[in-house]
Formats: structure tokens, C-alpha cells, sequence
């Protein structure tokens, strides 16, 4: 499920050699897009992101369709097109209290547009007073912030949309106004809370987490396409490939059922909505 050895049909969200290659597919296409931007007058990038639902670590719900469908409405609504992906993060210190921790559902998304009446600022206000999202911790749902057709930018951005969630954030209190909060990178993240990160993942497909609106969806298209042609020629080096159909979900019940790893507090994942 990693990746490390045997190669698999799954393109499975776990699998970090396949989450590298993905990588510089979408990089090199993103630089593509750069160089024929140069190109267009009065096109404009964006990197934006959207906050989600939290995800307990001990009773997972999750419902990523419906998060991927608000986020295609809010990018679509506006105008803009983009190449968007969802990730997992890990909240390291909250709810607590005896209710385990947590884990953020986001998107990161790049979006374009060659409207020269685009008004992001006004854009980003709308966007976050829309009910499609909301953040059980007050904190605004949508973020716009500029990016330039500078060389290095746009492919970095690529880069930025598929970066493994190795990194976790806490929730601290804003030091420039203790009556707000704000969260903060954590890179260490303990073992339990990675292992339960690495199950959620596990039992996705890379590609589902990532989405296209405009003429963003011919990019998506492409660096799938890509990506599968890449992982045909993984399986045909490796004799003996796991299988397409291996049982994903008895693996973590096995997990589970030791109490040397401390998940015994760990229900299975309950997915919900349009999954």
C-alpha cells in the first residue's frame, strides 16, 4: 500500500512512489501551462484553498464526495477554472479531552482566469460566507492568494497540491489576538495518529482526490492518463503484483486487533454521502 515493493492496479492516496510520479506528471504539465500563459493576455493564477469538515480519529465519518462536489461548485460559481486536490491532514491536539484527535479534510486548488474584471478580494468574501462550507473550528473556509507566471511557480504550486500530508497541524491561540485562534505546522506527529492516516488513505484512489473544473479537467484528464500509462509499466516489471482485488479493509481489521499498536480505541471507517 506504500508503494515500497510489489506494484498494484490501485492507484491507491498511500502509495508514496506513485504520489512522486504523480508529482512531476502534474508539475511538468503545470510548466506547460505556464509557458503557453505567457501567451494569453490578462490571464490571472490563483492558489486556493478550502477548508473542510474534521474527521475524529477514533469514529471516522467521511464523507469526500460531498466536500468535492461543494468545492467544484464554489470554483465553478466563480468563474474559474482549476486543477484541485483534496488532502488529509492531521490536527494534532484537538477535540482531546478523551475524544482523540483529529484530522482537517482541505483542498488546495490552481485556478485561472482571463476575466479582466476578476475581483479576487470580493471573490474570496463570497466564497466564505457561502453555506457549502463550514469549519467546526470558526476559521475562514476559502483563501485566494496570487500566484505569477515567474518560472518556477506555477510547477511548484503542482507540487504544493500533491505533497504527502507528512506534516500536522496544532491549534494554538493567535499571539496578535488571544481571542482568536490559528493553526500552526507540527512535523512531529505520532506514530498512532500517522497509522490511522495511512487507513484513510489506503482506501482511496489518488485520482478521485484530484478534479478538474473549466479547462482545468482536460489538465486532470491528461496527467491521469499519464499516471495509469506510468503504472502499467510498474506492474510488468514486478512478476508477482498484488492482486487488483486485495482486501484493503480486513488488513486494518487485523490492525486493529492488536493491542500492542494502540488502536484498539479505533472504530472502522464509516464512509458516508456520495463515496
Amino acid at each position: 500500500m506504500l508503494g515500497v515493493r510489489e506494484a498494484t492496479e490501485k492507484l491507491l492516496a498511500s502509495n508514496c512512489r506513485l504520489r512522486r510520479r504523480a508529482d512531476d506528471i502534474l508539475c511538468d504539465l503545470f510548466g506547460h501551462l505556464r509557458q503557453a500563459s505567457l501567451q494569453v493576455p490578462n490571464r490571472t493564477f490563483w492558489h486556493g484553498s478550502f477548508l473542510g469538515p474534521l474527521i475524529n480519529e477514533y469514529q471516522p465519518r467521511l464523507d469526500v464526495g460531498g466536500f468535492r462536489n461543494a468545492v467544484y461548485r464554489l470554483i465553478h460559481r466563480a468563474g474559474l477554472n482549476a486543477v484541485c486536490v483534496m488532502e488529509f491532514q492531521a490536527l494534532t491536539n484537538y477535540p482531546q479531552r478523551g475524544r482523540g484527535r483529529s484530522f482537517l479534510l482541505n483542498a488546495h486548488a490552481m485556478m485561472w482566469t482571463e476575466d479582466t474584471e476578476f475581483d479576487a478580494g470580493a471573490t474570496e468574501e463570497r466564497l466564505q460566507a457561502s453555506v457549502e462550507l463550514n469549519s467546526e473550528l470558526g476559521a475562514p473556509t476559502v483563501r485566494l492568494s496570487p500566484r505569477t507566471l515567474d518560472e518556477g511557480q506555477l510547477e511548484y504550486l503542482g507540487h504544493y497540491l500533491l505533497k504527502a500530508p507528512a506534516d500536522g497541524k496544532y491549534r494554538r491561540r493567535n499571539p496578535a489576538n488571544y481571542s482568536q485562534w490559528e493553526l500552526r505546522k507540527v512535523a512531529e506527529v505520532r506514530p498512532g495518529l500517522r497509522l490511522r492516516l495511512m487507513e484513510i488513505l489506503s482506501h482511496y484512489e489518488f485520482t478521485d482526490l484530484v478534479f478538474g473544473v473549466g479547462d482545468g479537467a482536460s489538465i486532470r484528464t491528461n496527467w491521469k492518463r499519464k499516471l495509469v500509462d506510468w503504472n502499467s509499466n510498474q506492474l510488468n516489471r514486478f512478476s508477482q503484483p498484488l492482486e487488483r482485488d486485495f482486501d484493503v479493509g480486513e488488513i486494518w481489521d487485523r490492525v486493529r486487533k492488536r493491542p500492542a499498536n494502540g488502536s484498539r480505541l479505533y472504530h472502522p471507517l464509516m464512509f458516508v454521502g456520495s463515496d
